[in-house]
């Protein structure tokens, strides 16, 4: 048993993830200081409406991903032609650019009707919402940095790129509470802007030099990369939405305290979000190549081992949930140690379903997790409108575990049965 352990986590693939945990996991402890001093000197009900409006730019970055990133790593991977991969590289830097002015450009034109939506009780509203949208762009522009190095599994360029963003947010934020401004104004500005220095340092580490204004087989490549990304760009919409679905409604039913109370406990549980986007990360581009049902099955049984030891390491947290919120955020945010208990089930759960989604992304099979995430997005949507306004902060929680649920039956059904029909 040890000496299977040994080799599952040591594999090539088994390190390349580690890196990458590693380096998220550096990140978060950064990010996790970062927004427990926010947390601390804005209160909950500051640090709901930083959360709202920091759950602004992480929706509009990942509705605005359109599946491209997991299309480019994908054909990436599997093309073996230098001139082709370059190419595909020059169209995604073509496309994110695009894609973030037009962000931008929403962003001033909607502004007004969020800002009056959400009710964020601050004379700057409308500016922090504007603010946001420009942090959107920015981070989802910066996402062309770590689609290239994920396909060209530069893990290590990736992790250190990742802890040098959260360097400069804990660095700025520390810098401003000495000084005494540490508000919600300056602390949107901080999260808003910060991708801008990832995006500069990843460009020049990656140095994309053979943009090219017109080639011939970017068409080409955009319909091929668009046949696989539909399914994916319609799940991206679908989790973007359901992934910070109850901050809204628990601001629109409860207000700004609730969602600090909740937010507090979803920060907590950020290092299972990081370890889950390390294995889609490492996984995607080591699976496209992998080929035969005995490969996969082999592949699959390693993950299950490896998440089983995660999920029994993350035990104890159940227990210390309580003291730990208190020691991290105060005695103002004590009411999220149930609701981080409540998540935490959900989140040792996705230890083992999470892995799975990615086989449907190297098989290019996107539309079976579209089905799921649009069914999780209705059970969400519908539980979180019932059991919030009544409950609160808590029901918000419990909706979320519902839905996360759901996905372990589904995943699992539509796996068997892939590996069933595949050829050897």
């Amino acid at each position: 048993m040890v000496s299977k352990l040994y080799e599952l986590f040591f594999s090539p693939t088994g390190r390349s993830a580690a890196t990458v945990f590693t380096g998220n996991l550096i990140s978060a402890l950064l990010g996790f200081i970062a927004l427990t001093l926010i947390s601390r000197s804005l209160g909950p009900e500051g640090f709901g409406n930083f959360s709202i409006l920091t759950a602004i730019i992480v929706i509009l970055a990942g509705i605005t991903d359109f599946g491209i990133g997991s299309a480019f790593v994908n054909k990436y991977s599997s093309t073996k032609d230098p001139s082709t991969k370059k190419s595909l590289v020059s169209l995604i830097i073509k496309a994110e650019l695009l894609i973030g002015v037009l962000i931008i450009a929403l962003g001033f034109l909607i502004t007004p009707i969020i800002s009056d939506w959400l009710s964020i009780k601050d004379p700057s509203a409308e500016f922090l919402v504007r603010i946001s949208f420009i942090g959107a762009a920015f981070t989802s522009t910066n996402a062309i940095v770590f689609m290239i190095l994920q396909a060209r599994k530069r893990f290590l360029t990736y992790s250190l790129i990742n802890i040098f963003l959260s360097s400069f947010k804990l660095l700025a934020v520390v810098v401003l509470l000495l000084v005494g401004i540490l508000g919600l104004y300056n602390s949107i500005i901080v999260y808003s802007l910060a991708p801008i220095f990832g995006l500069v340092l990843g460009l020049t580490l990656v140095r994309p030099i053979f943009i090219k204004f017109k080639d011939s087989r970017e068409s080409a490549l955009a319909v091929e990369m668009f046949h696989f990304s539909k399914w994916v760009m319609l799940s991206f919409l679908a989790t973007a939405i359901s992934g910070r679905l109850e901050l809204f409604i628990i601001q629109f039913f409860k207000g700004s305290h609730d969602v600090g109370i909740y937010s507090a406990a979803f920060q907590f549980a950020l290092g299972f979000s990081l370890l889950f986007a390390a294995i889609s990360t490492v996984f995607l581009p080591r699976l496209s190549e992998i080929k035969g049902k005995e490969n996969f099955i082999k592949s699959a049984k390693k993950v299950f081992q490896a998440s089983s030891v995660l999920a029994v390491a993350s035990l104890p947290l159940f227990f210390l949930s309580g003291t730990l919120m208190n020691f991290f955020f105060g005695d103002k945010y004590i009411e999220s140690a149930s609701i981080f208990n409540v998540l935490l089930i959900g989140y040792v759960l996705a230890l083992y379903t999470a892995p799975i989604s990615v086989y449907f992304y190297a098989w290019r099979k996107p539309k079976v997790l579209t089905g799921l995430n649009y069914i999780q997005l209705l059970v969400a949507l519908t539980l979180n409108l019932l059991l919030v306004p009544k409950f609160g902060a808590v029901g918000g929680a419990f909706a979320w575990l519902a839905s996360s649920l759901i996905g372990i039956p589904y995943l699992i059904y539509f796996f068997v049965k892939h590996l069933y029909t595949m050829e050897k």
